[in-house]
């Protein structure tokens, strides 16, 4: 309360004014919070969600949904998108809640507040914990060269923290710093090879380089330190499926997933190589698992899709089609291709 009275016009206590108030039941008072808060930012993604919340109390669903959507699509699914998921189910909707589930699974939700005055004072510590979460804030909030210099200074104080110089090598990544990236992934696996996500980052990063040689190193020596590691089996598969080792990768994938039984995408990817080898019923099989496990995951819909088409399974390829249209990672051209083969096949729509 102290800074919204010294500085009335400072937003980040406002939202906060609103939230205190919020959480001990004073609507009428977080409503006036929440408004001061949008008429100096009018897409305020904070306040809208607060002014949903009130209108959730209220039992007015529809205006707290139209908050809900604005607040995520101002935020790419951030902020407000578990929220709108309850609301859609609550008022029945539930192609939408399915289709924001699988939004809010493959993004990065996160809901920092950017607060400069608290950043100023948090960011002198010499606690590296602290100093880190600072840093993320910072790159999350659009602030990279902050975020950036953090991290750095972090690593002065503990440079044997391989998190530290993976979280660099992350930013530059996101900067299209490939040279410090490769800098910041090398020096995290050389400190900490038990980093098996450091591994891989510096396995993608040869791979976009066309540098087989080290990707290829990249991955064996992940491996080597992190034998259990999934995501490394995974990309290991992929780099025999592309030199034509479907065997091999096979072999990977079938590790993977007695690794992490519960991840949709190895199964996927088993499936492909078991329909490249004509053994299709596995293929199918394997495909119907992942989609237990991820019941919108896209590429299993679109290749369960095309394969019913193929052998002329119409009702199966309709209803795959129409699940289809509930996964917005999935093109519109891609889906009407598949149509478009239902179409041919059957001559009729689907």
């Amino acid at each position: 309360m102290m800074t919204v009275e010294l500085a009335p016009d400072y937003l980040p206590d406002l939202i906060r004014q609103g939230d205190g108030f919020l959480k001990n039941n004073f609507f009428k008072e977080a409503v006036i919070a929440y408004n001061s808060a949008l008429k100096i930012d009018a897409d305020n993604p904070h306040a809208l969600v607060g002014l949903a919340s009130v209108d959730i109390v209220k039992g007015d669903l529809a205006h707290a949904q139209q908050k809900l959507e604005s607040a995520t699509v101002k935020t790419d699914f951030r902020i407000g998108a578990d929220i709108l998921i309850s609301v859609y189910e609550d008022q029945g909707f539930d192609t939408q809640a399915l289709a924001l589930r699988r939004i809010l699974k493959t993004s990065d939700s996160f809901s920092y507040l950017h607060d400069p005055w608290m950043f100023e004072l948090q960011s002198e510590s010499f606690d590296t914990d602290q100093i880190t979460v600072l840093a993320r804030m910072a790159d999350r909030g659009g602030d990279t060269v902050s975020g950036i210099r953090l991290l750095n200074r972090a690593i002065q104080l503990a440079p044997k923290d391989g998190s530290l110089h993976f979280q660099l090598g992350l930013i530059h990544v996101k900067c299209g710093d490939s040279e410090q990236a490769h800098k910041s992934f090398s020096e995290c696996t050389s400190v900490d090879p038990t980093i098996s996500d450091g591994w891989f980052q510096l396995a993608k990063l040869y791979e976009i380089e066309g540098n087989q040689p080290e990707l290829d190193r990249a991955l064996v020596a992940g491996l080597f330190h992190n034998p259990n590691s999934p995501v490394l089996h995974l990309a290991s598969a992929e780099r025999l499926k592309k030199l034509g080792e479907l065997n091999g990768a096979i072999n990977e994938l079938e590790t993977t997933i007695r690794i992490r039984p519960e991840d949709a995408e190895p199964y996927v990817q088993l499936a492909i190589c078991c329909i490249a080898q004509s053994e299709n019923e596995k293929g199918v099989v394997l495909l119907k698992q992942a989609l237990e496990l991820e019941s919108l995951h896209p590429l299993a819909l679109a290749t369960l899709a095309f394969f019913c088409i193929l052998e002329g399974f119409e009702s199966d390829a309709r209803e795959y089609i129409a699940e289809a249209h509930m996964q917005p990672l999935l093109f519109e051209n891609e889906l009407l291709n598949l149509e478009e083969k239902f179409k041919t096949k059957f001559g009729k729509e689907p």
